[in-house]
């Protein structure tokens, strides 16, 4: 596994931010709600929401979906902006790319902390929830994984570069 800072990656972070600025719309945030966790607690509504329509959807109710099938990539993209965005704001934690294996497109982005022992991949975790071709229904734990970050002494101590996936352990 390779990680590489991104803060050295002006092109890729004025993405991110105008990605943010989306999501911020797509979510119809006011100015109001700028702290961290009042973001991430929109965002977790967002998609629990979507989540509610989808088994609406399921068990043949006429519910409009709120995500259009096309649109789940780019939902994807800026909600997880505005989720790691949140976390460096919260909790001082950087955009990382991350080479997975050898192979040149095994790459994913995501937020860790300084120590590099958690790690969230923002753009995965809420396109698997959003995506339902599987047939398989993710718990949304983005609210419940910012109130753990939030709670360092219920986090076990890790070994620096260990990057363990905080959404696997949040349920």
């Amino acid at each position: 596994m390779k990680i590489d800072d991104l803060s050295g990656q002006p092109d890729m972070l004025a993405d991110i931010e105008t990605a943010c600025v989306a999501a911020r719309q797509r979510l119809n945030l006011n100015s109001q709600q700028t702290s961290p966790e009042s973001i991430v607690a929109a965002i977790d509504a967002y998609l629990c929401q979507q989540n509610s329509v989808q088994s609406q959807t399921e068990t043949g109710a006429d519910a409009p979906p709120l995500i259009e099938d096309e649109d789940i990539e780019e939902c994807a993209f800026e909600l997880g902006c505005l989720w790691g965005q949140q976390l460096t704001l919260a909790f001082q934690w950087k955009w990382v790319q991350v080479r997975l294996s050898d192979d040149q497109h095994a790459v994913v982005i995501g937020v860790t902390c300084s120590q590099q022992t958690l790690v969230i991949y923002p753009f995965q975790y809420i396109f698997q929830l959003l995506d339902e071709q599987d047939g398989r229904t993710i718990s949304v734990s983005i609210f419940k994984a910012f109130q753990l970050l939030n709670q360092p002494s219920r986090i076990p101590l890790l070994p620096p570069n260990s990057m363990e996936n905080v959404m696997e352990h949040v349920h």
